[in-house]
């Protein structure tokens, strides 16, 4: 730094025939405030705005120079930070055509079973132990690896190829010469449909950008912090095959520079890379995931300032640990605010609904423009109505093979027979099928098979025989509830008489011994001749009271022991009878069943939903007559 003013000045005297402008771009401010004491008159600071305009230092602070925004590279230049671009706005725009064709071509990648074996493999080994999760089969990836888009894409100049049936491959050749191609598989692992150009020709053609980079590394600017970055990763790959015996991209690595990898160093292969990058034997693309410090899929410039999309074929849900992470590793000299203008960009039939607390925008919601960043439900997928069409006609189809097989089970679960077929969740159906998010399954149903008569058919039939089996087990489920009102009754009632309280032997005593002296009393009194005294008609009163006590008490005694002897120790469900006459197989049914259960003083939430399902299946009936 201390050689920069005597350079300014150099350069100054070299240009003494124009103005020498020196630029005071955020980054590297410790350096340019030398230039501050530069002896030159002829040099002149200026400070560029995000929007292209220039402030003359010298000049009190006016605004003044084109409005040419400073592009995005410039950008990483004036603030001291490497960058590996793979594709820069001018590539996207030259290839906007053919970008567009496929996006416009992107179809379902539906989980076939050689994919779902090759999946299961994958996983067989891991902590998931080879399980699939619903979001496997049901929100799947709008790909380039499926016949729908080899059928579908259609570009001027562009051939598409398809040259192994084994695999979902395709090579699109340019009447110039140039090939372009789309691997399923990198080096034996999932490659994922090449998708972030065609998200930064949707974000040129529909957001206004002043600029646009694609496949963005930004690269350590030190050597040293480069060396240790590409060393801690190889150390990192090199612990996973030599300490857990797990073959990943180490012995791949050593593979390309002709090495074994249990006999290699981390040094060595090192050595090895350098050597053959400098050959030419390895591209310098490879060294660029050892050596950078964060990877943007999209970097866009807006009026506002700089904003990042990363493109991810689908998203579960997001880490927030991630996410700042991401947000601290960004360039601070490039974003305003490192943790705002960063979004996610996904691309799958079916996001998580929670995605829509994320800053995450479906690809299909993107020709919306900027405005879609404000809006509810961006990472909702959009499908045009061409897409709807076609997803509807694999559904009739998927729903026709299942009819065929004859197979009565509930129409709940034909919808998501139907999920499974062609790779969207059902809630995602109902809403793209009825364009009511509120609709039931079966009046999506009945909406699929409103224009094919003989689907309808099918289909009308299968829901009558449910219907009468649905009515069998409303009445079982009709006679369970009375029966469990019953048996509450009757353990109630056995409760009640086992409460009862058996009167007490030294109760029945003291009575017995009471009548015992008042009938001495009484005799005592006849022996005196005194028997017409008001005493003795006392005592006689008295004794027949405690006569009747005793009675009472003893009778009582007899039948409780008695019950408490006839009483089951257990309650006998067989002794318990219901009987019902058959339900009708009409409108009348719902009130039949509520008088059964007024009559009993019986309820049941399974009943309810039984019967709800019940109406809803005999009015589509009806409408289908």
């Amino acid at each position: 730094m201390e050689g920069l003013v005597s350079k300014i000045n150099e350069i100054s005297s070299l240009l003494s025939q124009d103005t020498v402008c020196f630029d005071l771009l955020p980054g590297g401010k410790e350096a340019k405030l030398q230039s501050l004491f530069a002896e030159n008159k002829n040099l002149n600071l200026t400070y560029s705005t995000e929007n292209g305009k220039v402030i003359g230092l010298t000049s009190g602070l006016i605004e003044g120079g084109s409005c040419i925004s400073l592009s995005l590279i410039d950008r990483f230049w004036l603030s001291g930070e490497p960058v590996y671009v793979e594709k820069p706005h001018a590539a996207i725009e030259d290839d906007s055509i053919f970008l567009t064709a496929i996006y416009d071509a992107l179809s379902i990648e539906v989980l076939t079973e050689r994919k779902r074996e090759e999946l299961i493999a994958r996983r067989t080994n891991s902590k998931k132990q080879g399980k699939l999760k619903d979001a496997d089969v049901l929100d799947r990836p709008l790909s380039t690896f499926n016949q729908d888009f080899r059928s579908d894409f259609e570009c001027e100049g562009v051939t598409l190829h398809h040259p192994n049936p084994q695999s979902d491959d395709v090579i699109f050749e340019f009447n110039n010469g140039r090939f372009e191609s789309f691997p399923e598989k990198k080096e034996g692992t999932p490659n994922g449909t090449a998708i972030e150009p065609v998200i930064t020709n949707l974000l040129n053609n529909h957001w206004s950008l002043h600029d646009s980079l694609t496949g963005v590394s930004v690269i350590y600017p030190r050597p040293a912090d480069r060396h240790e970055s590409y060393r801690n990763i190889t150390q990192k790959a090199y612990e996973a095959n030599h300490l857990h015996e797990k073959d990943n991209q180490f012995a791949l690595r050593c593979e390309k520079v002709s090495l074994e990898w249990k006999t290699t160093s981390v040094e060595r292969l090192m050595e090895a890379e350098f050597e053959a990058i400098q050959d030419g034997v390895l591209s310098v693309d490879e060294a660029l995931k050892f050596i950078r410090q964060v990877e943007m899929d999209t970097i866009c410039l807006v009026d506002s300032g700089v904003i990042s999309f990363d493109t991810k074929a689908f998203i579960s849900n997001l880490d927030d640990r991630k996410k700042k992470q991401k947000a601290m590793q960004k360039p601070s000299s490039l974003f305003n605010n490192r943790s705002s203008g960063q979004y996610y960009v996904v691309c799958s039939t079916s996001p998580d609904r929670r995605l829509n607390h994320e800053p995450v925008i479906h690809m299909s919601q993107l020709a919306s423009g900027p405005r879609v960043l404000n809006q509810h439900n961006k990472h909702l997928w959009m499908p045009t109505k061409s897409t709807i069409e076609r997803l509807e006609a694999q559904c009739s189809k998927e729903l026709g093979a299942f009819l065929n097989k004859k197979e009565l089970v509930e129409p709940l679960e034909i919808l998501g027979v139907l999920s499974q077929g062609v790779g969207v969740a059902p809630e995602v159906l109902v809403r793209l099928l009825c364009g009511d998010t509120n609709a039931s399954d079966l009046r999506t149903l009945e909406v699929l098979v409103g224009s094919d008569a003989e689907l309808k058919s099918q289909l009308y039939e299968h829901l009558r025989l449910y219907t009468s089996k649905l009515v069998e087990r409303i009445e079982d489920s009709l006679k369970n509830a009375i029966l469990k009102r019953k048996i509450k009754q009757e353990v109630k009632k056995r409760k009640k008489i086992k409460k009862r309280k058996i009167p007490h032997n030294d109760v029945l005593r003291e009575k017995i011994l009471e009548r015992k002296e008042v009938n001495k009393s009484i005799l005592e009194i006849e022996k005196n001749n005194e028997d017409h005294t008001l005493e003795y008609y006392q005592m006689k009163i008295k004794l027949s009271s405690l006569d009747d006590d005793i009675s009472k008490i003893k009778s009582e005694r007899k039948s409780i022991l008695a019950k408490k002897e006839q009483e089951p120790r257990y309650l006998n469900l067989d002794s318990i009878e219901i009987e019902l006459p058959p339900l009708p197989r009409d409108e009348t049914l719902v009130s039949v069943v509520k008088a059964h259960l007024n009559n009993h003083n019986a309820k049941s939430s399974v009943l309810t939903a039984l019967i709800d399902q019940y109406l809803e299946l005999h009015g589509i009936l009806n409408r289908g007559k």
